[in-house]
């Protein structure tokens, strides 16, 4: 069984856009918003648009076609370095998912390709391996670490919620100015105290969307 990812997904950052996008998705700093028409493009009236490897269009949570992204092992949607996602201190990343997976996998990150990357600054996983606990979920942003590749990374995470139930969830990951906050069906799971007002400032990198996922098979 390969696993659903992605039917929609917005990203508030630090820059504004025009946009005309429906009145849910919130637009004071909106930097990206797809909600997969058929297709990875931004629709916020922004430039970055996604690049499809591998992945393939599905139904979304409401049952219309070729409005989510199915994602097997190796497939990605990747939304390239550019200069509206550089200097970025605090963000919120919003998300729906749909998975059985229970392997270690990486909804969004933003850095480049590599499990150790340069430019890596935020990143949303399931079922992260941390020795006595399973099913832990959440997502890590870099704090006092100079942007050098592997260090620094501060998580918010908790095995309090399910998402591996093959039920579409909402998932939210908050950067504020003191608090790292992670949300699933809009209810907090966890908050974690940040060290500083914001996070590190990481450029040259792009967002990837779906990274390291391993395929479920029956």
């Amino acid at each position: 069984m390969k696993n659903k990812l992605l039917s929609i997904l917005f990203l508030v950052l630090t820059m504004s856009l025009a946009a005309q996008v429906p009145s849910y998705v919130p637009t004071n700093g909106l930097v990206g918003w797809w909600p997969f028409n058929g297709n990875a493009n931004d629709e916020s009236g922004g430039i970055n648009f996604g690049v499809v490897n591998g992945a393939t269009l599905t139904q979304d949570r409401f049952g219309t076609p070729n409005s989510a992204y199915d994602f097997s092992q190796g497939n990605t949607i990747e939304i390239p370095e550019n200069q509206t996602l550089y200097n970025i201190s605090l963000a919120t990343v919003n998300l729906w998912i749909k998975t059985t997976t229970q392997f270690e996998a990486t909804l969004f990150k933003k850095g480049n390709s590599g499990t150790v990357s340069n430019g890596e600054q935020i990143s949303i996983q399931l079922n992260q391996f941390i020795p006595g606990n399973l099913g832990v979920h959440g997502f890590s942003a870099k704090y006092n670490s100079n942007c050098n590749p592997g260090s620094g990374w501060l998580d918010c995470n908790s095995n309090l919620a399910s998402l591996n139930d093959g039920v579409w969830h909402m998932v939210t990951a908050v950067i504020n100015t003191d608090r790292l906050r992670f949300y699933v069906d809009g209810n907090l799971i966890i908050s974690t105290v940040t060290p500083n007002w914001g996070m590190d400032i990481c450029n040259n990198s792009g967002i990837t969307l779906g990274k390291n996922w391993n395929s479920d098979s029956d």
